[in-house]
């Protein structure tokens, strides 16, 4: 909770955000982020609160924060998917968050 509206209602504010970081050593073309639901996983997938267009060039050593909102009957495990290419190579790495 963090405080009261002028009707003394509770504001409540959650922050909740998935941080994204290229720690290779080159950069990252046509990177895009998707959102699975883990294999047996039951639920809805969180709300994601940023544009979900591919970033052209996302440069080693940078990262970015993706804000998202969970509400009641929001899976509790979700599968974050990254896909990019490397010249003409692509690539897809997933990783499972809570």
């Amino acid at each position: 909770m963090s405080g009261f509206s002028s009707r003394g209602q509770p504001r409540y504010t959650t922050r909740e955000r998935i941080v994204v970081e290229n720690r290779g050593t080159a950069a990252a073309e046509d990177f895009t982020v998707d959102f699975e639901l883990p294999p047996g996983e039951a639920g809805d997938l969180p709300h994601i609160l940023a544009s979900d267009a591919p970033v052209a060039r996302f440069q080693a050593g940078a990262s970015f924060e993706i804000p998202v909102h969970r509400a009641f009957g929001t899976a509790s495990r979700i599968d974050v998917v990254f896909r990019w290419r490397e010249g003409e190579r692509s690539f897809e790495d997933r990783q499972t968050v809570l």
